[in-house]
């Protein structure tokens, strides 16, 4: 690997770094304010809020239209090429067209909820708090610029600002009183901060506004309709999940699905999350795509996967921080936790291909997860609860793996099958082996799923080069495109 594929490696994961430190801030603030409320209100409030939850993440699935996407495909694109008039000029028209968007439909969930319609068993309360989520859930523009810029650092920030904001407001809330509602406040008020904080740094990035362009939004729009529709169902596919749990069963098995599905999904986002970034920082690239693709994804799964498998032979270390009743939940954490690697695969194929222009078989790619997910859940979650949301949800991962691989093939970029058994071959071995020889000692588990790391650089998974660059990197207070 040359000098230059190594030093976009490390900016790579250096921005992953943030990126995922911005998903554990997320994810832990989320725990605590979990096990806080689920200790004052019980796990009815965390099911029925995580119900209001995914009814606004289901609608701003299907506000954003890609715009996001498209956003960082043009962004990288101009600052590859240097060119500071044109990155401003996408990103204004589509953040400018996704506002409004976003206000529209948010008026429209009020409305829903002031002629006092329910569907199923979510109330014209619950859609009431719903639309105040979609309004402030309307930053992702702001998002994907600074991904776009590898400033993930910002992300990290405001994630942590949020998650107290969420914190503070969302318990006190719940303190006195107010039950699922004030849990919903205390988000709304993590997004209204993170809102605010993009918004700041978007206007330093992109100052000073411009007009917005009929053509430079066809562009955007071009490109992200081509994940618009996999995301959407693949934010269903998420979401359904719980819903569903919630429709057939009870807010207190919501609850603990909805932990162990954040508890899993906190995991799956260390390499996920690194991954990501390949959109952006490839688009800009003409040489090397295929070679840098390849090289994050095995770094990205050797952070991962060792922790994935630790979680997979003693989920009950975690959830029982939580309380007794989530270790209920384990083995919905056993399963979610064997889509990494299907799910970091299709991630990273599907940036190849993206920054290549092939949007019609990123399409398919994103159809082919998450149209058998929501076909099994429909199945599998009345019959078998929680644990055949879980079954469906890996299942969609498998199926988009499986079409990933093949247009990768296609496309002339194959993932290396011997390195793939090596980086889950040797943490499965070694947590095994612990958990037979000292099954009450989770610590030894532990301390042999770590023990893969070595193994890995011993095997050339990842290499001494690699770490340096990355190290290298993150020391570095020079960030790229800033």
């Amino acid at each position: 690997m040359g000098e230059s594929d190594r030093f976009v490696l490390g900016r790579i994961v250096k921005g992953g770094i943030w990126f995922y430190g911005t998903s554990l801030i997320n994810n832990l603030s989320g725990f605590v304010y979990w096990m806080i409320i689920s200790k004052i209100a019980g796990s009815s409030v965390l099911g029925t809020t995580s119900a209001v939850v995914g009814v606004a993440s289901l609608v701003n699935g299907v506000l954003g239209l890609g715009i996001p996407t498209g956003i960082q495909r043009y962004v990288g694109r101009a600052i590859g090429e240097k060119d500071l008039q044109e990155m401003k000029i996408y990103f204004w028209t589509g953040a400018i067209f996704s506002l409004a968007i976003y206000i529209s439909s948010a008026v429209v969930l009020f409305t829903i909820s002031g002629l006092g319609l329910s569907i199923g068993n979510i109330t014209p309360q619950m859609f009431r708090m719903a639309s105040l989520l979609v309004l402030l859930g309307s930053g992702s523009p702001l998002m994907a610029l600074i991904i776009a810029h590898l400033r993930t650092q910002v992300l990290f920030m405001a994630a942590l600002l949020g998650g107290t904001g969420k914190l503070i407001v969302g318990i006190t809330l719940v303190v006195m009183g107010f039950g699922w509602i004030g849990a919903t406040i205390g988000y709304a008020a993590s997004y209204l901060i993170n809102l605010m904080i993009l918004l700041v740094y978007s206007l330093e990035i992109a100052h000073p506004l411009t007009r917005p362009s009929l053509t430079h939004l066809i562009e955007v729009l071009r490109a992200g309709l081509a994940t618009w529709i996999p995301s959407v169902v693949a934010i269903a596919g998420q979401w359904l999940s719980v819903l569903l749990i919630y429709g057939f069963s009870n807010p207190s098995a919501t609850g603990r699905f909805y932990i162990a599905f954040t508890a899993s999904n906190a995991v799956i986002f260390i390499a996920t999350g690194v991954l990501s970034l390949l959109l952006p920082v490839l688009s800009g690239m003409r040489d090397h795509r295929r070679r840098i693709t390849d090289r994050v994804l095995n770094v990205a799964l050797a952070l991962s996967t060792p922790i994935a498998t630790f979680l997979i032979a003693e989920p009950e270390v975690v959830l029982s921080l939580l309380g007794k009743e989530y270790i209920q939940a384990s083995m919905d954490l056993r399963i979610l936790l064997l889509s990494l690697i299907p799910l970091s695969v299709t991630v990273a194929v599907r940036s190849l291909l993206y920054a290549y222009g092939d949007y019609g078989k990123v399409t398919v790619m994103g159809l082919s997860q998450n149209i058998p997910r929501i076909a099994f859940y429909s199945i599998l979650t009345p019959i078998m609860g929680s644990i055949g949301a879980s079954i469906s949800y890996t299942l969609g991962a498998l199926t988009g793996m499986i079409t990933s691989l093949f247009y990768g093939w296609k496309r002339g970029y194959t993932v290396d099958p011997r390195k793939i058994v090596i980086v889950a071959g040797i943490p499965a071995a070694l947590t095994t082996t612990a958990f037979l020889v000292f099954p009450a000692c989770w610590l030894a588990t532990l301390a042999l799923a770590a023990a893969s790391y070595p193994v890995y650089l011993k095997l050339g998974v990842i290499t001494v080069e690699d770490l340096r660059e990355v190290v290298k990197e993150i020391l570095s207070r020079h960030v790229e495109g800033t």
